[in-house]
């Protein structure tokens, strides 16, 4: 099976669908995000069901996916959430391993802990000032590049 080919028809096929769907409904989904989406799910169903997939071509999809569902959350929370922003991704990235490889380790349960500790801290001591800066500095990054 050409994965490749499969999923390039697949993301092309299900955004016109999707496109035509948002017209003709309530249905208001980002015909990209939901194409990609609903590709590698389907992709991911085949590959655990022992169809012959290309799991780094899944995997591509997902992470996708996933940097797509950090932008949607970065615009709608309020900007002091956004301190949120790296352990959320990685805990999504942890999340498309996971589903891929059906394991993840303790050592990285372990670190995302830590990093959402860390995020936690920060969000809640933001008023002090030299918490504050750190803050700023992590929320501007994406804001200024």
């Amino acid at each position: 099976m050409n994965s490749l080919f499969y999923v390039l028809i697949s993301v092309v096929v299900l955004y016109v669908l999707i496109l035509l769907l948002r017209r003709i409904s309530w249905f208001n989904v980002c015909a990209l995000c939901g194409s990609v989406s609903a590709t590698w799910i389907v992709f991911l169903a085949l590959y655990y069901t022992g169809v012959r997939t290309d799991p780094v071509l899944i995997g591509i999809l997902m992470g996708g996916s996933v940097v797509g569902l950090i932008e949607l959350v970065s615009k709608k929370v309020p900007e002091s959430f956004q301190i949120f922003k790296i352990a959320l991704y990685l805990t999504f990235i942890v999340i498309a391993y996971g589903l891929l490889q059906r394991y993840i380790s303790e050592e990285v349960f372990g670190f995302l802990a830590a990093l959402w500790a860390m995020s936690v801290f920060i969000y809640m001591f933001q008023h002090n000032e030299r918490i504050k800066a750190v803050g700023r500095h992590i929320i501007e990054c994406c804001k200024n590049w």
